[in-house]
């Protein structure tokens, strides 16, 4: 007799694409933007406009010797309010708060 369970299945789409470099470039990405970061060398460099603020690329930490790069990249509105956490570990919730921007930053 054919053994009667059910597998339970789950359904999911995958969407893939390929990206391919115009005029034939070889880089991979990272080589990119390591060249990218070495063309700009300061954080104000790094600054460009966006909508009604700014991206700002920070900081950038190279491995040379394996090509590995971390970045970090942020969207800065002038003088606008950012998320704060009550310090208290001992409640169980910590519900984020509006903080004024530092003076002078």
């Amino acid at each position: 007799m054919a053994d009667d369970k059910r597998v339970n299945r789950l359904e999911k789409t995958l969407i893939y694409k390929r990206a391919y470099w115009d005029k034939g470039s070889r880089q991979i990405l990272s080589e990119i933007l390591i060249n990218a970061h070495n063309n700009k060398s300061t954080v104000g460099d790094r600054i460009f406009p966006y909508e009604n603020g700014q991206i700002q690329g920070s900081t950038v930490n190279i491995n040379k010797e394996n090509q590995n790069i971390e970045l970090h990249i942020t969207y800065y509105i002038d003088e606008s309010k950012a998320s704060a956490l009550n310090k208290n570990t001992s409640e169980q919730k910590n519900l984020p708060s509006e903080a004024p921007p530092p003076k002078g930053i």
